[in-house]
């Protein structure tokens, strides 16, 4: 799997030319307490436990992930 960072204009590009994308919320706990936003669908998976989830991500979706 591999990682590249995008802008708001790249993504905006990438869901109207490509409908297989999942947002992978990786804000801490806290961050996901006291926010009442999130990009739905998403997934929600604290960064350091990215690692311990990979092998179950679909890797047929562009996984674009998301933090404070």
């Amino acid at each position: 799997m591999s990682s590249i960072l995008i802008t708001a204009e790249a993504l905006r590009e990438l869901l109207e030319t490509k409908a297989d994308v999942l947002f992978l919320d990786v804000r801490n706990p806290m961050a996901w307490s006291t926010s009442d936003i999130q990009l739905c669908p998403s997934l929600r998976i604290a960064t350091g436990l990215v690692d311990d989830y990979l092998d179950e991500l679909d890797d047929s979706l562009t996984i674009v992930a998301y933090c404070t």
